[in-house]
C-alpha cells in the first residue's frame, strides 16, 4: 500500500459550544478518521501513529476544551458535554461522516457519540478506555493534578510524563515539547486546566458508558495494551459482550497509551 506522506495543518475554530478549539488536520480524503486523545493530554498524543498510518483519509485531531491550545473554560467536563463538543466540531468540519478513534476517555467519549449518533460514524475505535478505573490508579491521577502540575524546570516536568515506561526516547522528547509551556514565574506547567480534569475523572463514573455502549451498533475495534493497568482483560471482555459488532484485540509492547507505546502496531489495527 502507497505510503502517505501527508500535509498537517495547525487550525483553530469557534466552537459553537462556546470556545475557541485548536486542531490538527491533516490532508485526505473522506471519510475522515477523527481522533479523541485521553485527558491531560492533547491533539499530539497521535502524531507518531498517524505518521505510521497507510490509510488516505483525512485526519483530524483536536485539542478537547481544557486541553492544549483549546480554551479553558470553567464548565462542560463531563463526558456528555465534552462528546457534544466533538459533535460541533464535526458540523463545524461539513463532516457528515466519520471514523472516531478514542484513547482512554478518548474512547469514552466516541463510544458516547456512537450510542447517540450513530448516523455520524462509520465505526469506531475504543482505545484503552476509561472503564470503572481502579480507585488506586484515579487516586493518583487526582494526586497529580494537584501536586505535579506545575515543575521547576522542563525535564523535571518532562519526567514527570504518566504511562511512558514503553515509549522511546524520540516520543518522550517530542510529547514532552507539546505537552508544557513556561510561565511568567519561570516555571514550567503542563497545558492542560488541572481541575476540569479532576471533573472528567468524576465524570468517568458518574456518566458512566457501560450501559450506553449496548447501543452501539457500528464496526467497533477494542483495543488494549497488553500490559494495561486501567482497561483489564476482563474490563474488555464486558465491552466486547456489550458492542455486538466488536473486534477485541491485546496490543503488544503497549500499555494505557498504545499510540505512544506500540504506533506501527496501532496503525496497523
Amino acid at each position: 500500500m502507497e505510503d502517505f506522506n501527508r500535509k498537517v495543518e495547525s487550525k483553530f475554530l469557534l466552537n459553537e459550544r462556546g470556545f475557541n478549539q485548536h486542531y490538527l488536520d491533516w490532508e485526505g480524503v473522506n471519510d475522515p478518521i477523527i481522533l479523541l486523545h485521553p485527558k491531560r493530554s492533547n491533539c499530539h498524543h497521535w502524531d507518531h501513529m498517524v505518521d505510521c498510518l497507510k490509510l488516505g483519509n483525512r485526519v483530524l485531531s483536536p485539542d478537547l476544551r481544557g486541553h492544549g491550545l483549546s480554551d479553558y473554560p470553567n464548565t462542560g467536563y463531563s463526558v456528555p458535554d465534552l462528546s457534544l463538543d466533538i459533535i460541533s466540531f464535526l458540523k463545524k468540519n461539513n463532516v457528515s461522516k466519520c471514523f472516531l478513534i478514542g484513547c482512554a476517555t478518548g474512547g469514552n467519549i466516541a463510544i458516547w457519540i456512537a450510542a447517540n449518533y450513530p448516523n455520524l460514524v462509520k465505526g469506531i475505535g475504543v482505545l484503552d478506555p476509561g472503564l470503572s478505573v481502579p480507585k488506586k490508579i484515579a487516586d493518583e491521577v487526582k494526586r497529580q493534578t494537584i501536586e505535579e502540575h506545575e515543575f521547576d524546570s522542563f525535564n523535571e516536568a518532562k519526567s514527570s510524563m504518566y504511562f511512558q515506561e514503553l515509549w522511546s526516547e524520540e516520543i518522550r522528547d517530542h510529547y514532552a515539547k507539546y505537552s508544557f509551556k513556561k510561565t511568567s514565574n519561570g516555571k514550567w506547567k503542563w497545558l492542560y486546566a488541572a481541575e476540569p480534569a479532576r471533573r472528567i475523572s468524576d465524570s468517568l463514573n458518574n456518566d458512566s458508558v457501560w450501559e450506553i455502549s449496548k447501543k452501539v451498533e457500528c464496526k467497533t475495534l477494542v483495543l488494549r495494551g497488553e500490559s494495561s493497568p486501567v482497561f483489564t482483560q476482563k474490563h474488555m471482555s464486558r465491552l466486547g459482550k456489550n458492542i455486538i459488532n466488536s473486534i477485541q484485540v491485546n496490543l503488544p509492547s503497549a500499555s494505557h497509551t498504545p499510540a505512544q507505546e506500540n504506533p506501527s502496531g496501532l496503525a496497523i489495527e
